[in-house]
């Protein structure tokens, strides 16, 4: 009860995280915080066509036994630290949205079971 009136505050409103839309390499646009910006901004992100879907990822090359070997990063895995046994559900369908907020660590039988097609 705040002192003096009749009014209870029954909870505070979390305050909104800043986002940005970020242009990837391919001409896409991502939604992220804006507290992610200065971690994503060195690397050259893209849309990467997964059927169905967009995923933002860049790509990166290590060597395995002497052979080079290309590999993609997700954003969505990237901005989580995501270990390799876990999913990421983009908690309302679009991957394309980043934000930490629509992004929930999952093991693979919760992904598949919110899967939309």
């Amino acid at each position: 009860m705040v002192p003096g009136t009749s009014l209870e505050l029954l909870r505070e409103e979390p305050a909104m995280t800043p986002e940005i839309e970020f242009t990837l390499s391919n001409g896409f646009i991502t939604i992220i915080d804006a507290e992610d910006l200065a971690k994503i901004d060195m690397y050259h992100w893209h849309a990467r066509y997964c059927r169905p879907s967009r995923y933002v990822a860049r790509t990166t090359s290590r060597h395995v036994s002497g052979v080079r070997k290309v590999i993609a990063i997700y954003l969505h895995r990237f901005l989580l630290n995501v270990p390799a046994d876990m999913q990421v559900d983009h908690k309302n369908g679009d991957t394309l949205d980043n934000r930490k907020s629509n992004l929930e660590i999952v093991t693979p039988d919760e992904n598949l079971a919110r899967r939309r097609f």
